[in-house]
């Protein structure tokens, strides 16, 4: 198995990618190596996923976009099996919504990982795609980051994860996220994606001017009634 710094915000001096920028890292390995999560933001089974959609392209050889967030990284079935896989035709665009019901502002994300994994000599278990995000129940999008990990040749299990250098957060107050997937550069062009898994927890909700201003009236108020006290309790001097 191994890894490597594959792309930054900011270009990386000497292979050390700068502090503050979004990070992503890329390794391979054989196949099974590489747990995904089942309890991510993006997961079927949890209640921050709304859904998944596939808004642009193809799902090529029987498979199925549902399978990039159902915690599974082969659904049980074989490596070849494209069945528990999303291959995408060149370009294809897939959206995933988090569910904003309870948490109106929406999400703060920290990591993003992508896994993909084919059977041996196949040369699909490389990436290249692009990530965008939109505010909740915004149709406008805006570029995250691009992630082109298409140099293992044969590998067979792939993940990439990108975050930030310092570990803060990625991209606050997150509705959606729009991933658009091109072909790679080696072997078979489309690679069959396994998993998408999103890290993160809900944006603190930021109270409204009539909030502050409540929250700053009373506070005055709390303030003069303090300060009649203390000029009452005040000792008096004596002539």
């Amino acid at each position: 198995m191994y890894g490597t710094c594959i792309a930054a915000a900011v270009a990386a001096l000497a292979g050390v990618c700068s502090a503050q920028t979004i990070v992503s890292i890329s390794a391979s390995a054989p196949n099974g190596t590489f747990p995904v999560s089942s309890t991510d933001l993006a997961n079927a089974g949890q209640p921050t996923f709304s859904s998944i959609s596939l808004t642009s392209g193809l799902a090529l050889y029987g498979s199925a976009v549902g399978n990039l967030v159902d915690g599974s990284m082969y659904g049980g079935s074989g490596y070849t099996d494209t069945a528990y896989a999303f291959v995408p035709s060149n370009g294809s665009v897939v959206t995933i919504t988090f569910d904003t019901s309870l948490n109106a502002a929406g999400y703060d994300l920290s990591t993003i990982k992508v896994f993909a994994g084919s059977g041996a000599f196949q040369s699909r278990a490389n990436q290249n795609y692009s990530v965008a995000w939109a505010a909740p129940g915004s149709g406008t999008y805006t570029n995250l980051f691009s992630v082109e990990a298409h140099d293992y040749g044969n590998s067979i299990e792939t993940y990439t994860s990108t975050a930030m250098s310092d570990a803060s957060i990625l991209v606050t107050g997150v509705g959606s996220l729009r991933f658009t997937f091109a072909d790679t550069l080696t072997g078979g062009p489309e690679s069959m994606y396994r998993e998408i898994d999103v890290m993160g927890s809900a944006t603190s909700a930021v109270p409204e001017p009539s909030t502050y201003a409540t929250v700053m009236g009373v506070a005055a108020l709390g303030l003069a009634a303090w300060r009649r006290r203390s000029t009452a309790d005040r000792p008096r001097s004596v002539n």
